[in-house]
């Protein structure tokens, strides 16, 4: 290449100078490891940044069953964590709702769920949130899409109107249908690797066809990463049947019809906000204990070496999550620590982390302990609230909170629950001073006054609460 003579100069002079720079760079460099310490054999590895702190609270709670027992019997403990505060879902939101519309919902259930329906729309907000889109689907002896997914909230409430109360139960027809409609949203969306998908599953009656069809489409569902979400609204609906079909046992509410409300209250809570990276909880046991083998179960592995058990959750969600184990008591009367330690940490959904610690609960080993009995089945959630202001609750209405069973006499929550009217809180809105309605129950939850003290009949009794948490 012809450069002119300008540049031939300067080119030249730019090589000389270069020449010089290196000679000197290299002058230097020598004198430098000359002077220098030999290097270490290894160096130490940079420090790994340290996370942030999570928003996550949790909340740990820890019971067992039977509080009192013979010598040598087993005992069982159940582990339950649920989470507030955590980081919001921000990315588009795809809500499937697939409604029972057979003629069982014909007897007060129908409208009932249209009301959570319709609750739950208006929560998600559309028209501020243009990502966010609901479709509505009805089933009875067969399917009907209702409406496709759509940002217009004025449509889906529509749609929800329209469901209606005749025929048969399809419900495996219901999910079938309701995949269609997520699989025709996500086709149609730009940013469909971002979407969250969920399907929320309502039904007061077993699945004609059996729960087999019904396990088979929800397994093709799941397997599109699509959240399911189950409701029994009614006795006599296959709570195990749809305890399976969900994404996970969280993800299932036995409920009676007035407690749609609610129910569709917390899956909204759960579904705008990001699950969590992880979770683990490690159990150590007390001294005096002996694990049953095989008794440990979560929704994921639990890892054991006959002295403490692990468990490590993946993608958990902010609802309760029960962990459960058997524990062998010794063969000598007292009173014993079920646990040395029980502790969990997580990592939230931006990698910030935390921790937390279950109470310790003991069990009393008594060679005149009564025969044991079954756990005692909680109230399903929602059994007594209503969504519209009712004037006082009923006495069926009142609810002991699980955590009571081994922390007081069973004749004091009986004698509760009897008479509410002669327990402080009850037939009290949640929040005082404002209209009994939707959004400010009456409180029905019995509880300790002080849930983080032992029982006591004077200084520290029981109170009816909004809630168990």
């Amino acid at each position: 290449m012809n450069y002119p003579a300008k540049g031939r100069h300067v080119l030249t002079m730019s090589a000389t100078v270069a020449t010089a720079i290196g000679v000197a760079a290299l002058l230097l460099a020598a004198t430098s490891l000359a002077a220098a310490p030999a290097p270490a054999a290894a160096q130490s590895p940079t420090a790994t940044p340290t996370r942030s702190l999570s928003t996550c609270v949790a909340r740990p709670t820890k019971e067992l069953w039977p509080p009192v027992v013979g010598l040598g019997a087993t005992v069982d403990v159940r582990l339950t964590v649920s989470f507030r505060g955590c980081p919001g879902y921000v990315g588009p939101l795809h809500v499937v709702l697939v409604l029972d519309g057979s003629g069982s919902m014909a007897s007060g259930g129908e409208e009932q769920l249209k009301k959570a329906a319709r609750d739950l729309i208006d929560k998600l907000n559309m028209k501020d949130n243009p990502a966010n889109e609901v479709g509505v689907v009805s089933f009875n002896s067969a399917a009907k899409v209702l409406c496709q997914l759509t940002n217009r909230a004025s449509q889906a409430l529509g749609c929800v109107d329209r469901v209606g109360a005749s025929g048969g139960s399809c419900i495996d027809c219901g999910i079938k249908a309701g995949l269609g409609v997520m699989n025709r949203g996500r086709t149609n969306a730009a940013d469909r690797d971002t979407i969250r998908e969920v399907m929320i599953i309502v039904a007061d009656g077993d699945n004609t066809s059996g729960c087999g069809p019904a396990m088979a489409a929800a397994g093709q569902t799941k397997g599109q990463q699509i959240i399911l979400f189950t409701i029994c609204a009614g006795p006599s609906c296959d709570a195990a049947c749809f305890r399976a079909v969900a994404s996970a046992p969280s993800h299932h509410f036995d409920v009676a019809p007035a407690g749609l409300w609610e129910t569709f209250g917390r899956i909204h809570a759960e579904i705008i906000v990001q699950p969590l990276r992880e979770v683990v909880v490690t159990d150590t046991l007390g001294a005096d204990m002996l694990l049953v083998p095989g008794s440990a179960s979560a929704p994921g592995a639990a890892v054991t070496d006959g002295r403490s058990v692990v468990w490590r959750l993946a993608n958990a969600p902010t609802m309760p999550t029960e962990l459960q184990l058997t524990l062998r008591v010794p063969n000598v009367a007292g009173t014993y620590p079920t646990n040395a330690s029980a502790v969990g940490t997580f990592v939230d959904a931006l990698g910030a982390t935390g921790a937390f610690t279950f109470p310790l609960p003991t069990v009393r080993v008594d060679p005149n302990a009564p025969p044991p009995v079954p756990w005692p089945t909680a109230t399903p959630i929602g059994a007594g609230l209503r969504p519209t202001a009712t004037p006082a609750p009923g006495i069926g209405d009142a609810a002991p909170c699980p955590r009571l069973m081994n922390r007081l006499p069973r004749a004091a929550i009986d004698a509760a629950l009897a008479d509410p009217t002669r327990v402080g809180g009850w037939g009290v809105p949640c929040r005082v001073g404002q209209p009994v309605g939707p959004m400010n129950p009456l409180r029905r939850w019995l509880d300790l006054r002080n849930a983080n003290l032992p029982w006591h009949p004077v200084f520290n009794g029981v109170v009816f609460k909004c809630g168990c948490g």
